[in-house]
């Protein structure tokens, strides 16, 4: 139909399919695999009541850890909803440097864990509100991002179709100056 369909984003997707203000269609998070609804609800009720997630420590800070665990987080990230936050792209969460058996996502989920279990000391304190312990965001290892055919089958299993790509567009060139007949053009 001619419509353009942006793959889900922690930032503006909501359960299902939506409009953007741009009137672009955005992909819902309950179609991810591996997102639970419980987790939809809280990445959602969390961003209306605090406003968008500024980057992936203040996201992995801010939501509820028991509903949107390491799993979900995994399928947010393979789908391409935390692509909005620069700082890391999807290899990254998944790597592992030979001299370090931790992830990336592994680093983040023990950094909101601490995070959070910090903030809680703080708030529950005996003498009332207390500076709250500065907890730094990890160090995430750099690493070369996966190349397209490996991202798309990546995305494909957690969403079900190519949304960032398709695995012909490292073609076009070919395709366009070669002479290839498309197959829709073919008797």
């Amino acid at each position: 139909m001619g419509l353009a369909v942006l793959g889900p984003d922690v930032n503006e997707s909501l359960k299902g399919f939506s409009v953007t203000k741009d009137s672009v269609v955005r992909f819902g998070m309950n179609a991810i695999k591996g997102v639970g609804e419980a987790a939809v609800e809280d990445i959602i009720a969390e961003r209306e009541s605090n406003g968008p997630y500024t980057s992936v420590f203040d996201f992995i800070s801010r939501i509820n850890q028991r509903t949107v665990n390491k799993k979900s987080l995994e399928s947010l990230v393979l789908a391409g909803a935390m692509d909005s936050f620069k700082e890391m792209h999807r290899a990254q969460y998944f790597y592992a440097p030979p001299t370090d058996p931790l992830t990336g996502m592994e680093r983040l989920v023990r950094f909101g864990n601490q995070f959070q279990a910090s903030s809680s000391m703080a708030t529950n304190s005996l003498f009332g509100e207390m500076a709250m312990p500065d907890v730094k965001p990890p160090a995430i290892p750099e690493c070369k991002p996966w190349d397209l055919p490996e991202l798309l089958d990546r995305e494909k299993d957690v969403v079900g179709i190519y949304i960032s790509a398709h695995p012909l567009d490292g073609f076009k060139f070919e395709m366009e100056h070669y002479g290839i007949t498309p197959i829709k053009d073919m008797e």
